[in-house]
């Protein structure tokens, strides 16, 4: 979970502790300098109990979920001695080594060896990771949750939500916006949400129409593409769950000409409990799409 992806005026410190407590395990990631850290006023930042980063850190240490340092530009990892008498613990948690020249594979090697699994190589399928991030100054924490991936855009259709699946109250307001970007007009609208509990965690799916409206743009004949890459993140309750995991057309096109529209299921694991959530789709743009809470 990055700030960044946080609503504004979000008490941003309740939501980071949030999700570092319903995280399966936090990732410290630590650099070269992460240790010597300064403030604004030449001191230490891991010697200030009210530095955010020094927070994150300690919250995680005293959650009963495992918590592993990620060390990162040949960094390595502090000894006791050097941390705060609160830290110490993160000196004795086996550490794990991303390399720049081997970034790639090693972090595969790392969602690997988080999930339980034998760490060889395999070619990459739709799997239950997910990654969220909160990182502060130069230092952060990791915290890694469950979603599901793909290759790129080519991502798994979603599942057809049936009466297993759980509706949301969708409301009257606030489920449509429009776009306007260089004369072309977009309508982004969200006809139907659906949400379910797969192996601990939530799935999430959401109808959403796209409507090319250029035509009534005098002169504009501009195609839009409609696929998972207009999606940006989902929000529940305020806090990011990541870009789309599935994607796919229920009807129409992926390239939508003026006067087109399509309408996909787009869909989201969550680590957070839906049910009565507030929730709220980014659009690329960013456009908010506001969502009434779940039932």
């Amino acid at each position: 979970m990055d700030v960044s992806a946080i609503a504004v005026g979000t008490d941003f410190v309740d939501q980071v502790e949030r999700a570092i407590s319903t995280a399966d395990v936090s990732l410290v990631v630590i650099g070269p300098d992460w240790l010597g850290a300064t403030d604004a006023e030449g001191r230490r930042r891991l010697d200030d109990p009210e530095d955010h980063v020094r927070s994150e850190v300690r919250s995680a240490l005293e959650s009963p979920n495992p918590v592993v340092p990620v060390l990162v530009g040949e960094a390595s990892l502090p000894s006791e001695d050097e941390l705060p008498e609160n830290l110490k613990a993160l000196a004795r948690r086996q550490a794990i080594e991303l390399r720049d020249e081997t970034w790639s594979e090693d972090v595969e090697m790392l969602v690997r060896r988080l999930e339980g699994k034998e760490t060889v190589r395999e070619p990459r399928r739709w799997i239950p990771v997910a990654i969220g991030v909160a990182v502060l100054g130069v230092a952060g924490i990791l915290i890694w949750q469950a979603q599901a991936g793909g290759d790129g855009d080519e991502l798994t259709q979603c599942p057809a939500p049936d009466g297993t699946w759980t509706p949301v109250d969708m409301g009257r307001t606030a489920t449509d916006v429009e776009q306007l970007d260089r004369e072309r007009a977009l309508r982004y609208t969200v006809e139907e949400t659906y949400f379910r509990k797969e192996s601990g965690d939530w799935l999430v799916v959401l109808h959403v129409r796209l409507d090319n409206e250029s035509a009534d743009v005098p002169g504009n004949d501009d195609y839009t593409g409609y696929g998972p890459s207009v999606f940006d993140a989902l929000h529940v309750d305020q806090v990011s769950v990541g870009s789309p995991d599935c994607f796919g057309e229920t009807r129409g096109e992926s390239n939508l000409a003026p006067g087109e529209g399509a309408i996909a299921r787009v869909g989201f694991i969550s680590s957070f409990d839906p049910t009565k959530a507030a929730h709220m789709l980014v659009t690329d743009g960013p456009l908010f799409i506001e969502i009434a809470p779940g039932t």
